[in-house]
């Protein structure tokens, strides 16, 4: 009898045993699932912020080229200032000796304002 006892005793340690790992398989595969589920979202979200992250140096690229146009139109708009100004006193000296040619008429025709004026016109052929 103490033999039957000793075998009910060991089974039903046996079926605790196996019903433990029951229990043990069963949650170990819940957190595979939530685990699986995390990586899941994980993986989405790197995904995601690859996405922007992308989007981020599209958009600085954007900016450098933009800032590259705005330079050399910066440039272009110094060039074209320092030209016009140059025009300005080339004509502003050309009105002025018109001008003085002119008065020269006025008051006497003389032979150095006659040279002054052919002067003028050679500066304007060329």
């Amino acid at each position: 009898m103490l033999e039957v006892q000793e075998e009910n005793d060991m089974l039903g340690l046996l079926e605790d045993r196996i019903e433990q790992s029951i229990n043990l398989i069963h949650r170990l595969r819940q957190d595979k699932t939530s685990l699986e589920e995390e990586v899941s979202r994980l993986r989405d979200e790197i995904g995601q912020r690859d996405l922007r992250i992308q989007e981020i140096e599209a958009q600085n690229e954007s900016l450098k080229n933009t800032e590259t146009e705005l330079y050399q139109l910066k440039v272009k708009q110094t060039e074209t200032q320092e030209e016009e100004e140059r025009d300005k006193k080339e004509l502003r000296s050309r009105l002025e000796g018109i001008m003085e040619l002119l008065d020269g008429v006025n008051s006497e025709d003389t032979p150095s304002d006659q040279q002054s004026f052919l002067k003028l016109q050679e500066e304007d052929e060329s």
